[in-house]
């Protein structure tokens, strides 16, 4: 029995081998057991992937982190953090200063704090404008600032909150009391009943609250009072200037002197005051602060020590913010189960207080509770409310009373769904969020549902359960041209995924280069990669880390169509000349260079170095030269090009792979469980030149090649239409597959597959 069948999309992606036998699903039919290095389009095409392009080794020719700066959607930067550097790239190129030097600052951060034990980004970054607030996940490192300065320069500096920084929960045992030696000063001697100051509190905040104003009046009009009486008003404290009787004014001022309408008062404190503490005693019943906000009056001395206080949330003892995020107008900050805000609008005060009093404005900290259980805080993203993706589940963090504002009085987290995240940041499509769980092993979305006023979380890969079992460390979204969300896997692969909700299109495939990709991060329309790779010095194998770019396939749309021609043919001269000059550019090898020159040249030496001892592919003008090993000429590594060249490239190759699911019948009738065999095999194609088929993969042969009418002095053509049918011979079996490869540096786009077999 002879049948027929049409793949005509690939956008189903991988299908897990579990479904193999449900040929009853529209997805299973249409999918692939293999994508390897093809990327899939909403649309239902396949395009053979460009290559990697080669941009800089990194400083020391050792791994690094990469992190994406964008001041807008086209004015990106890539930074390379290493031990204790940064440097950044911009449109694929490494910045250098005008002594042509690589653009870089200098860091806090080692190497080995970069990433952490499971291979995952240890530093995260949230951005507003020219400026990116960065954190390192393991609470090591103060929060850090990196700014684009106006002249196109940047500058990084530790964020120093003074007196604005967070804090710990206020101390609630009434036997555990401190008091202070001074009100103001560098050397203030801060004194407890009991040992609770500790070394990793150094450099950290510490508070100090009366409990009380027993010795000090509260301001009143027409009172009498004498020169440095002090007296409370609105919870801050002044001293009289001089001898006199109050006015009819309340005091209000928080700095220098101001009347009350008959007499002079001078600002003391607010209340309460703030230091840094500078040192420790050894047995941690003392401790030296410099005094950022004068000490209230009232607590300084033994006779009246009070057990008001609290330590700073920030230093070594109880460690730095992990992660940030832009909520609600405010910088949100979290460490453990712990989120602290900012100032309205500004975003480096976290201040509980402004002299004294709470307003919609000031900071505020919180500790998260969802009424089951309690995680770690592992990401957070801004929606409808403050997400906090956590290691045991997912909290919303949002307002109490929704009529009214969000500050410290009118907030509440509630649990969504109880699925555990990895600490890597999810990426935003349209109203979802895509997230790793925390096996590593999964993607799913969360989304709000107005129904139920939650947000509900679902897996996208129930059609690809294998696609990241060796699991995700780093997740980046890039969106144009082909939408695609790439998950590097620790085994220095990538899995992407073609996700389009309003489109109905979810499609898994994967990314495969020689060598090993161990940090992404996403460019404006390019995917950034630090790749380690091999190369042959003397014989022995090295390794060599560089930062590459994904190029984007060659697509070669048009200004004309058909109808702008008078013939079939003359359009299609059209298309072959437009094609020629652009395709000479099109990068299909990874660790490549493109040279170009206005005159013709023959050897290449420079730029080589990593590909040192290596068999390479050569594209000559658009046509493919023999490969052949990179030698040391000279002291230079270096090609020969065949034949005289103004444009080449030079890399190693790749191959892509599509094979899709079992053959099963037409609907008319089974092929499973029959001996079948393929006999006719025909493509739709877009742009290609190139391509194999076959039945196994030492039996491919080419589809596209060059045709003896084609000028040899320039590029192959690329072809766009269907390609006949052809003898595929396939032998009977049981397992019959169609296998389609690129294992040429050309262009190839697959837009359909037709074939005819029959069933034994």
């Amino acid at each position: 029995m002879v049948q027929k069948r049409v793949l005509r999309a690939f956008n189903a992606g991988e299908i897990s081998p579990d479904l193999y036998g449900r040929d009853d699903i529209a997805k299973v039919n249409s999918g692939c057991k293999v994508c390897d290095n093809m990327m899939l389009t909403i649309q239902g095409a396949a395009y053979y992937r460009g290559g990697m392009n080669y941009s800089a080794a990194t400083k020391n020719n050792s791994k690094v982190l990469l992190l994406r700066f964008a001041y807008n959607d086209t004015d990106v930067y890539i930074l390379e953090f290493g031990n204790r550097y940064v440097r950044f790239y911009r449109d694929g190129k490494l910045l250098r200063d005008s002594a042509q030097n690589p653009l870089e600052l200098v860091t806090p951060y080692v190497l080995a704090d970069l990433f952490d034990s499971n291979g995952q980004p240890a530093l995260k970054s949230e951005q507003s404008g020219d400026v990116v607030y960065i954190f390192q996940t393991q609470k090591k490192y103060p929060v850090q600032r990196l700014e684009r300065n106006a002249n196109g320069s940047f500058s990084w500096a530790e964020v120093d909150y003074e007196e604005d920084g967070g804090f710990e929960d206020l101390n609630q045992n009434q036997d555990d009391r401190v008091y202070a030696s001074a009100q103001t000063g560098d050397n203030v001697v801060v004194t407890a009943t009991k040992s609770i100051f500790k070394s990793g509190h150094i450099g950290g905040l510490f508070y100090i609250e009366p409990i009380n104003f027993n010795e000090i009046y509260s301001w009143s009009e027409g009172k009498e009072v004498k020169k440095d009486q002090r007296i409370v008003s609105n919870y801050k404290t002044y001293k009289a200037a001089a001898d006199g009787t109050t006015g009819d004014t309340t005091p209000k001022h928080t700095e220098g002197t101001a009347t009350d309408g008959k007499l002079n008062w001078i600002y003391e404190d607010c209340g309460y005051g703030i230091g840094k503490i500078t040192s420790v005693a050894a047995d941690g019943k003392s401790c030296v602060i410099k005094v950022l906000m004068p000490i209230p009056y009232a607590a300084v001395g033994e006779s009246r020590k009070t057990w008001k206080w609290k330590f700073g949330s920030w230093c070594e003892e109880y460690g730095y913010p992990t992660c940030g995020c832009f909520h609600r107008e405010r910088l949100c900050v979290a460490r453990g189960s712990r989120v602290w805000f900012s100032w309205s609008d500004d975003f480096e005060s976290f201040a509980e207080k402004e002299f004294g009093a709470i307003t919609y404005q000031t900071g505020f900290g919180f500790n998260v509770s969802s009424g089951v259980s309690v995680g770690s805080i592992c990401w957070m993203e801004s929606a409808k409310d403050l997400i906090c993706g956590t290691d045991v589940n997912i909290v919303a963090i949002g307002e109490s009373n929704t009529s009214d504002l969000f500050y410290v009085t009118n907030c509440r987290s509630f649990e969504q769904t109880h699925d555990g995240c990895r600490r890597i940041q999810p990426v935003r499509i349209g109203q979802r969020f895509v997230f790793i769980d925390i096996t590593g092993k999964a993607a799913n979305t969360l989304a709000y549902d107005a129904n139920t006023y939650q947000y509900d979380s679902d897996t996208i890969q129930t059609y690809a359960k294998h696609i990241s079992v060796e699991g995700v460390v780093d997740m980046v979204h890039i969106k144009e041209p082909f939408d695609v969300i790439y998950c590097l896997k620790s085994n220095g692969a990538l899995s992407c995924c073609l996700y389009n909700p309003m489109q109905e299109g979810l499609a898994w495939y994967r990314l495969k280069t020689d060598g090993e990709i161990v940090s992404i991060a996403a460019d404006s329309a390019n995917l950034a990669l630090c790749v380690k790779r091999k190369k042959i010095v003397n014989g022995a194998e090295q390794d060599s880390y560089g930062v590459e770019f994904l190029q984007n396939p060659f697509q070669g749309y048009f200004s004309k169509t058909i109808a702008d021609f008078s013939s079939e043919k003359e359009y299609k001269q059209y298309c072959i000349d437009a094609l020629l000059e652009v395709q000479k550019e099109a990068c299909y090898l990874d660790a490549s260079n493109i040279y170009t020159s206005n005159t013709a040249f023959s050897v290449i030496d420079s730029g080589l170095d990593h590909l040192a001892g290596r068999e390479v592919s050569i594209v000559s003008e658009g046509g493919i030269e023999p490969m052949q090993e990179v030698q040391l000429v000279n002291g230079k590594w270096t090609i020969t090009l065949q034949n005289p060249s103004k444009i080449a490239i030079v890399g190693l190759p790749y191959t892509g792979v599509i094979i899709p699911t079992p053959l099963e019948g037409d609907g008319e009738s089974s092929a499973r469980a029959r001996k079948k065999r393929v006999n006719q095999i025909g493509f739709r194609v877009y742009n290609s030149m190139g391509g194999q088929s076959g039945e196994t993969m030492d039996s491919l042969k080419d589809i596209l090649s060059r045709s003896g009418s084609d000028k040899l002095d320039d590029p192959i053509p690329l072809f766009s239409g269907d390609i006949e049918l052809s003898p595929f011979n396939g032998d009977y079996q049981e397992t019959e597959q169609i296998i389609f490869v690129q294992p040429y540096p050309l262009p190839f786009t697959l837009q359909a597959i037709v074939f005819e077999f029959e069933v034994y």
